[in-house]
């Protein structure tokens, strides 16, 4: 687990292919600043990695009826809090 030092943007998950995960890019959200997330040891895509975080941890929660969820974060951000 790692905790982030600013608010990150991050991209929304969908199933795609084999029920794989893929970033949906037209749907983005904030981590919060303290939040912990885990980084989790996928292949990235393009720029983009994913991280499990819960889901009270982002901006607008409203919408999302599960507890922990899969989100994707620039690389140059998963990097730094590796």
């Amino acid at each position: 687990m790692k905790i982030i030092d600013k608010d990150s943007i991050c991209f929304l998950s969908e199933m795609g292919h084999n029920r794989f995960l893929y970033p949906n890019k037209s749907f983005h959200n904030v981590i919060r600043e303290g939040s912990p997330i885990r980084l989790l040891p996928w292949v990235g895509i393009g720029d983009l990695k994913a991280v499990e975080v819960a889901a009270s941890c982002l901006e607008d929660s409203k919408n999302i009826s599960t507890q922990r969820l899969v989100v994707w974060i620039r690389k140059k951000e998963y990097d730094r809090w590796q």
